[in-house]
């Protein structure tokens, strides 16, 4: 627990430091929660990481709290240009992994003097992030694979039907003329035997009516 000498202005200013560190492991901490949960679907992990937000917010007192505003952050707001080149699951899942383990090493080291049992809680935790940030990136390559590999066979399937049908198009318009059937012969002797550049339009439809008798139309 917190030890009883806690008034003086070196104590207030190391509050203030934990308070942020919290703040920012609960943060990180939830980002990874959040992709285990609906990126990934794995219950095991969201349970886990659930389990450290709630240990570390039990631990997160009043007297830190209190202490947010005893000196004025002027470095608040301030990025860097990195933190824009996070395009994938995976960049997210590394940067917010080392935004949890920075801030439980600062903790660690800072409530070590006056709350031993917050400096214990926040290294467990620490190696223990460095295990979860390891499976969920390994989760989500597997995941990314899988789906290119649902998305390669999809396609295929497409090309292969498209394929069988056309095939099955052509093998139903040969058999039209391999069929053993006389009329069918005869009607195939017949349109063999005309010269279409020859035709006049007449003569044509005269050559269709024709055609039609043998069919018994």
């Amino acid at each position: 627990m917190l030890n009883s000498n806690t008034t003086n202005a070196d104590n207030l200013r190391i509050y203030q430091i934990i308070d942020a560190n919290l703040d920012r492991a609960r943060e990180g901490l939830r980002v990874l929660e959040d992709w285990a949960r609906f990126g990934l679907g794995k219950e095991k992990y969201v349970a886990r990481i659930k389990n450290f937000r709630q240990i570390l917010g039990k631990n997160h007192l009043e007297v830190y709290k209190q202490s947010r505003n005893h000196i004025e952050d002027k470095c608040k707001g301030l990025t860097h240009e990195e933190q824009l080149n996070r395009k994938t699951s995976e960049q997210i899942i590394s940067s917010n992994s080392g935004r949890v383990q920075e801030a439980l090493r600062v903790i660690e080291e800072f409530s070590r003097l006056h709350n031993n049992e917050l400096s214990k809680i926040a290294s467990e935790i620490r190696y223990e992030i460095y295990t979860i940030e390891i499976d969920l990136l390994s989760l989500s390559k597997r995941k990314k694979s899988e789906e290119i590999l649902i998305d390669l066979e999809s396609k295929h399937k497409k090309v292969e039907k498209k394929q069988v049908g056309a095939q099955k198009k052509e093998e139903l318009q040969l058999s039209f003329f391999q069929l053993d059937d006389p009329v069918l012969q005869q009607i195939h002797d017949e349109l063999m035997h005309i010269d279409i550049n020859s035709l006049t339009p007449i003569e044509a439809l005269m050559k269709l009516n024709e055609i039609k008798k043998l069919t018994g139309g």
